[in-house]
């Protein structure tokens, strides 16, 4: 988590400037998200998340997706062997009332050089997670101010050297 926790952080803090709360439709058979009918996006679905358990969108037994769309997440699984991190290769995983989805959100994010991660509450309970694309999420210049409220609101990191040396090496 450290290594990723920062520059997770920053990619969603830019992901809100540029879509905020806009209402949203996806279209995963074309790998599209629209916000508010008029920003359109490239998007992969990554998984969901209810109060017991998080199930990558490549495992959903209900669903049959286009493999483009689950093809990141099913990638993710391959690091999860590596560093032995079930929840990033078990089709499903008990969240033990823990959110998961911010957590596997920061790795994907990462680990799968994404531009960022959105996630939406779901009709009947629970949330998703996508990644999206779209020019607008390139990240603008490193600035002082901006990198300090980073670091303020970034809860995940317990090492901040680590931290820090990562998103120094990443960005």
């Amino acid at each position: 988590m450290d290594r990723y926790a920062i520059l997770a952080f920053e990619k969603q803090l830019h992901a809100y400037e540029v879509v905020g709360d806009r209402g949203w439709e996806v279209d995963l058979e074309a790998g599209k998200i629209v916000f508010d009918g008029d920003l359109e996006m490239g998007v992969v679905l990554l998984g969901t998340e209810d109060d017991h358990s998080w199930i990558w969108g490549w495992a959903d037994p209900d669903e049959d997706f286009p493999d483009t769309v689950v093809a990141p997440g099913r990638a993710l699984g391959d690091y999860g062997r590596e560093h032995d991190l079930p929840p990033l290769y078990e089709p499903e995983t008990d969240a033990h009332g823990e959110p998961l989805l911010d957590r596997i959100g920061v790795i994907a994010s990462g680990v799968l050089a994404l531009q960022a991660t959105y996630h939406a509450p779901l009709d009947g309970g629970g949330r998703v997670l996508f990644a999206l694309e779209h020019p607008s999420l390139a990240l603008p210049p490193t600035d002082t101010d901006r990198l300090f409220k980073i670091v303020r609101e970034s809860g995940f990191v317990q090492d901040w050297d680590a931290a820090l040396a990562a998103y120094r090496a990443n960005r």
